[in-house]
């Protein structure tokens, strides 16, 4: 997937383009890796741009695609769920890092398909805007960056959502807490770590089972 680190030809994107696959991983690992605004995310669009649109008529899935399931229209989602400029960056981050290097970084068992990425990163705004939203008031949110998102309101945004498995926002946010991802994040890595995830998981369940007792259940 490196390949799509394409010349520009602004010099910027070209340092990238040419650099081994090696010397890539090196820098991702130990976050000195640079997201020029210009290096190509696809045939259509570029790391800066506020859309990145994935179509492309020459591969047959894609084309047959609904548009929105391959494109993340950056700007439009960062205004609908008022998320601030740092939380963009860092997603930003996050998705270049899981579309181009997810198997060595992450250790998935393939990169992900461009529909995945896109659903994954519609979860993450979502996610963190319900956050941003319960964390406002007179206007001003308490999370400006990732790193403000603490476990605490992750549990109590999850508990809100009954009957939901969670399973695709849980993953996702495992490989937000991926040690290798976080230290390229501008904000700083997240609070939460991948075993808090998994925690999480019989936490909810937990309550939710309580939940669920009839009205009257502790009455003698």
């Amino acid at each position: 997937m490196l390949n799509r680190l394409a010349d520009t030809g602004d010099g910027l994107t070209a340092s990238l383009a040419t650099t081994p696959e090696r010397e890539f991983l090196e820098q991702a690992i130990a976050g000195r890796l640079e997201f020029p605004a210009k290096a190509a995310i696809s045939g259509r669009s570029c790391y800066g741009d506020t859309i990145w649109d994935f179509g492309d008529s020459a591969n047959l899935r894609l084309a047959v695609t609904t548009g929105s399931k391959i494109i993340v229209p950056w700007e439009k989602w960062q205004t609908r769920f008022g998320l601030s400029d740092e939380i963009i960056i860092d997603l930003k981050r996050f998705a270049f890092l899981r579309l181009n290097c997810s198997v060595a970084l992450l250790y998935t068992s393939a990169e992900p398909s461009i529909k995945t990425l896109v659903s994954e990163i519609r979860i993450l705004v979502g996610l963190i805007g319900d956050i941003c939203t319960s964390l406002t008031t007179a206007q001003i949110c308490l999370i400006r960056t990732l790193a403000d998102v603490r476990l605490s309101d992750l549990t109590l945004a999850f508990s809100n959502w009954r009957g939901a498995d969670n399973s695709d926002e849980r993953r996702v946010l495992r490989y937000l807490a991926a040690p290798v991802i976080g230290q390229s994040f501008a904000g700083g890595p997240v609070q939460w770590t991948v075993a808090d995830i998994d925690t999480l998981r019989s936490i909810i369940h937990e309550k939710k089972r309580y939940e669920r007792l009839p009205e009257g259940v502790f009455k003698l």
